[in-house]
């Protein structure tokens, strides 16, 4: 019986998860385009067309809402109730398809919502709800104009990519060689989408795996890709651009609910990569690494209004294969008012806050400008 006790005692307990606030990155996708040009692998291989998602992408999505369902289906996620749970989705098709597969997964229809007994008895329609790309402060605010944040990473970029060209020079003049093709710190994202080839079964290039400098040439093009996309999101000041909105929904929807004002019980968002790093860094809990395919970010309020945030990292369908974050000043279990508190300064609370913030640093006047303009004015 003791021995009972101490399993059960040691057992991850999910029941007492009052509501739930998770973001995921979309499954596997096709290359925006051909990553080089003699890559054999065109257009003919990517039947749902560039950038789209993949069939593994599919499936990714689908295991994501399985582990979804087992974690919370004793909680948050019981069944599909649209008082109770929304998903919304950046406007993008492979954030949408990725939303409706892993809801598809998460809720089954049970009960009364059973419609058909047949090939469809697993499915039911769940509304997913978007905002234009142009306009999506929260999901996709990589395309929102914000000139201060364009200045702060246009800055920083040209010493990053002096200093990286450089320093794998030899590699990089080693894969432009193979691929007839120049290869620079600005455009390595392009030979980084021959990852996205073979985890759709494509065969790497026989060049791929070769060692420069004693490292694999794969390796080297994978870690010049992680320090230029993370270049753009890897501080408390960018993320505050990049994800100040969406953490402002958070901590507007965690109060709501703890104070009873919402009957809320599961806000699910399918986004990017830049969405999940800057959030991360925002709250001070990156690992510094690129966010896979369907990674998910879950803030969990629990009973007491105490807070534990997890990430999935993986395409495991076990709900216990996650990673509990902690942020710094906080405990495993945060208090919300302390939670509250430590975001308070990347918090962006409306759209005019936004675009205030993105101009701000833009025309701001040196000294001599203002002399000059002082003795502009004082000669008229």
């Amino acid at each position: 019986m003791r021995i009972l006790f101490s399993l059960i005692w040691i057992l991850p307990c999910f029941a007492d998860v009052e509501f739930l606030l998770a973001v995921w990155r979309h499954g596997d996708r096709a290359p925006e385009s051909l990553p080089y040009p003699n890559d054999p692998y065109n257009i003919t291989f990517w039947p749902r067309g560039w950038n789209q998602l993949t069939n593994v992408g599919i499936e990714q999505s689908v295991k994501l809402g399985t582990f979804l369902r087992r974690r919370y289906k004793t909680s948050v996620l019981q069944k599909f109730d649209r008082k109770q749970v929304l998903i919304r989705s950046s406007d993008a098709d492979r954030a949408i398809e990725t939303a409706q597969s892993v809801v598809t997964s998460i809720f089954p229809p049970i009960g009364e919502q059973a419609w058909n007994t047949g090939k469809y008895r697993y499915w039911q329609p769940i509304p997913v709800r978007t905002n234009p790309k142009s306009d999506d402060m929260m999901l996709r605010p990589s395309k929102i104009h914000c000139p201060a944040y364009n200045r702060l990473i246009d800055e920083e970029k040209r010493e990053i990519e002096e200093d990286v060209d450089w320093k794998y020079r030899r590699e990089l003049d080693a894969i432009s060689h193979y691929i007839n093709h120049t290869v620079r710190y600005s455009n390595i994202k392009d030979v980084y989408n021959i990852l996205l080839e073979h985890y759709n079964g494509l065969p790497f290039p026989d060049w791929i795996l070769r060692e420069v400098n004693g490292r694999p040439l794969l390796d080297t093009i994978v870690e010049i890709r992680r320090i230029s996309r993370l270049q753009k999101f890897d501080s408390r000041e960018k993320s505050k651009y990049m994800a100040g909105f969406l953490i402002n929904n958070w901590i507007e929807s965690l109060t709501d609910v703890a104070n009873r004002k919402s009957s809320k019980k599961a806000l699910l968002y399918s986004s990017h990569d830049g969405t999940l790093s800057s959030l991360l860094y925002g709250l001070n809990i990156s690992n510094h690494q690129l966010v896979p395919y369907t990674a998910c970010v879950m803030l969990e309020l629990h009973t007491g209004n105490k807070i534990k945030i997890f990430l999935r990292n993986s395409t495991s369908e076990d709900p216990n294969d996650v990673h509990q974050l902690l942020i710094p000043g906080c405990s495993e279990e945060c208090p919300l008012h302390v939670f509250r508190s430590l975001v308070a300064d990347v918090r962006v609370k409306s759209q005019h806050e936004l675009e205030k913030i993105c101009s701000s640093s833009i025309s701001k006047p040196t000294i001599f400008s203002s002399i000059i303009l002082l003795l502009i004015f004082y000669l008229l």
